[in-house]
């Protein structure tokens, strides 16, 4: 329903890393993903059902480490269809003595984590939207404490995680929040909700296909060209006529947008890539 048409969501995200054998360990091992394809050194990707990539790491020839002070990923977040699986995901991350964080957000409960190059990961399940609050046109979403235990207790260690999980939502450092908003509801999304210095935004009443932040502050330039953190993102929608409406919404508040064979490459106000297809 909120990712697959009528929807336009975000199937697949590139990032930066700066050593793929121990990235390719770390996403094997402790996410539970699939190495669908490994190129040398300097490329990897990953699938969770065997054949849909969902995550691509690329190594650049001068990779520089994660800076602070500039936009760029904040997190990204895999969805995995049931509690049971997040349960398992739990049981896997605690087995590996990964680190992690964890909240309720009344629309779904998630657990927090790092890549070892410092990429933020969020692994979450959604609460049916029947139990989503909306109050007009804004959801309802909070940062309360998950219980953790009750969560631990349900789960088994599992090799691999579900092969239903999908991307579920990106959460971006951009500089201005407001030519943000402007570049992100050209692209389609809709704002849903609103929190301190952020704000989220989806397609067709989801709680969030993209969140955007100005947490690493106001103003703050894009990171180098070759550091860890995102490379580009892939956006999907539905129809030929819905992409091209959000080109051309783009193309009319001048954003950065190149035709490329029968995608458009473009570029949000922050620094940061979409890949825009069907």
């Amino acid at each position: 329903m909120f990712h697959h048409a009528p929807s336009t969501f975000i199937p697949q995200i590139e990032l930066n890393v700066s050593n793929l054998s121990r990235s390719i360990t770390f996403y094997e091992k402790v996410i539970g993903l699939q190495l669908f394809e490994r190129r040398g050194e300097r490329y990897a990707s990953f699938t969770a059902n065997g054949s849909d990539i969902l995550l691509i790491l690329h190594v650049p020839t001068d990779v520089k480490r994660k800076q602070r002070g500039r936009t760029g990923l904040y997190h990204f977040a895999l969805l995995v269809p049931t509690r049971q699986a997040l349960a398992n995901v739990l049981c896997r991350l605690v087995a590996a003595d990964q680190p992690i964080g964890s909240a309720d957000h009344l629309v779904s409960e998630a657990l927090y984590l790092s890549d070892p190059d410092g990429n933020g990961i969020e692994i979450y399940r959604d609460r049916t939207p029947e139990r989503w609050v909306w109050r007009e046109e804004e959801v309802v979403m909070a940062t309360n404490p998950l219980d953790v235990r009750t969560l631990y207790n349900e789960g088994v260690v599992e090799r691999t995680i579900d092969p239903e999980t999908i991307v579920g939502h990106l959460h971006l450092h951009v500089s201005d929040l407001q030519r943000a908003l402007s570049y992100y509801e050209a692209l389609g999304f809709e704002t849903v909700a609103a929190a301190s210095g952020a704000y989220f935004l989806s397609s067709n009443r989801y709680h969030h296909h993209i969140a955007i932040n100005i947490w690493q502050g106001e103003d703050v330039p894009a990171a180098d060209e070759g550091t860890v953190g995102l490379q580009r993102a892939v956006i999907t929608y539905p129809t030929p006529f819905a992409l091209e409406e959000a080109v051309g919404r783009l193309r009319s508040i001048e954003a950065s947008v190149l035709a490329v064979d029968h995608r458009y490459e473009t570029v949000d106000p922050s620094g940061n890539r979409f890949t825009l297809v069907i």
